[in-house]
């Protein structure tokens, strides 16, 4: 959680590990699923950003906030949902100047964007790398009651929440766990039987 908590730690995590992920504290990390995924990749030659758009259209920062960055590569990018992404360690270590202690709120600042956009923003526009889309990172955002029992266990995220729509009751937002072993009221986010589903 390095950048989300503008940790500076977060390039000491670049320095010894392969990979940095970040993940929201209302997620559940389906852990094999992760490896599987990242193991597919060169963390130490590649410059990755994992994760699912959060939006399906390009953000575009103005010239004038580009004119705090004279090397940028672009001007517009893609960012992934903040719930969940994961840097490789040849990513990290470019875009530590940038998000490093103070610099993490200083470019939020120049940016008018929160952490999430901030991160999307210093790696597409201003050092020209693209986010690559994984769908499999699922947040509250989506609606976890249409995922289908078959694809559960291949998720490498997977949250809890609630649809508010105006003038409509609120909806709970939760996965549909086949032949669950705790019940809604007992398991809440449904992370227990979710839990049990993947280690019966």
């Amino acid at each position: 959680m390095c950048i989300h908590t503008y940790d500076t730690h977060a390039c000491t995590c670049a320095c010894r590990y392969s990979w940095y992920c970040h993940f929201d504290d209302d997620m559940y990390v389906n852990t094999p699923a992760l490896e599987e995924t990242l193991g597919q990749y060169n963390p130490t030659s590649e410059r990755l950003y994992l994760g699912r758009y959060s939006l399906h259209t390009e953000s575009q920062l103005s010239n004038r906030k580009l004119e705090n960055f004279p090397n940028h590569k672009g001007s517009s990018f893609l960012f992934a949902t903040g719930a969940a992404y994961c840097i490789s360690r040849a990513l990290m270590m470019e875009i530590e100047p940038y998000v490093r202690g103070e610099n993490m709120v200083k470019n939020g600042d120049i940016f008018g964007y929160p952490d999430d956009m901030v991160v999307g923003a210093v790696i597409g526009a201003i050092l020209g790398y693209e986010l690559t889309n994984v769908p499999l990172f699922i947040s509250h955002l989506n609606s976890l009651t249409t995922i289908k029992s078959s694809q559960l266990k291949h998720l490498i995220t997977a949250s809890y929440g609630e649809i508010h729509i105006k003038d409509k009751p609120v909806v709970k937002n939760l996965l549909n766990i086949p032949n669950a072993v705790f019940t809604v009221e007992e398991d809440p986010t449904r992370f227990l039987s979710y839990h049990c589903l993947l280690y019966p």
